[in-house]
């Protein structure tokens, strides 16, 4: 239990550097501010050498390395579905680093690499809310209601994810025609489906908090 709320610690640590540092770097190479509504995670590596954007290689190394060794390292002998909350975090923290690396050149590959870590997503969710539900049914316990409180809301969130039917229809940069007869390429204020990888991300945070509350009630 200490090894894992170790590393849940670490990797929320992780993912806040990632979000302060990367940004900042993105903005020195590119010239523009990084805005998680309508920029893409893997945009964060995009066109840059390894050696000029090495922190963020680490850092987001580091996070994908804690979040694993979380799911590793979670007490999952009360249920049998805990053991599949490990094997679909591990998997699902893998598609996630995935989405930091596969640009949208590469659009079928990449829009693969997301509905893999949707779904992932939201079987890890549902797998919590099954534990927990098992959990409530042999004696009432507050910790576990709290628990399916908070997985029913992540089921939610990837539900809405997964089904959202604008996921894929403004992520292209709008055409602008100058006065002058120039055209200008700007990007749409929102972009669904960059927005959604990233409440992924924060999902697979929530999901660990939800599970460390889970274990916590087990112990």
């Amino acid at each position: 239990m200490v090894i894992a709320i170790g590393t849940f610690a670490l990797t929320v640590v992780f993912l806040a550097l990632l979000l302060i540092v990367s940004p900042l770097l993105y903005k020195r190479r590119n010239e523009e501010d990084f805005n998680i509504r309508n920029c893409f995670p893997f945009e964060l590596n995009y066109r840059s050498e390894f050696k000029e954007n090495f922190y963020t290689h680490l850092i987001l190394a580091l996070f994908i390395l804690s979040s694993c060794g979380f799911y590793a390292t979670f007490n999952t002998n009360y249920s049998g579905y805990l053991l599949f909350v490990m094997i679909g975090g591990i998997l699902s923290t893998f598609s996630i680093y995935a989405l930091f690396y596969v640009p949208l050149l590469r659009l079928r590959l990449h829009i693969t690499v997301a509905t893999l870590a949707f779904t992932l997503r939201l079987a890890t969710s549902t797998s919590i809310f099954i534990a927990s539900w098992r959990m409530n049914q042999n004696a009432v316990n507050w910790i576990a209601i709290s628990s399916i409180v908070l997985s029913s809301i992540a089921m939610f969130i990837s539900l809405a994810l997964i089904f959202n039917p604008k996921l894929t229809l403004n992520f292209k940069a709008m055409e602008v025609v100058k006065e002058n007869g120039e055209k200008e390429y700007i990007r749409p204020k929102y972009i669904s489906l960059a927005l959604s990888e990233w409440i992924l991300i924060f999902l697979n945070i929530f999901n660990m908090l939800n599970i460390a509350l889970l274990t916590f009630a087990i112990e």
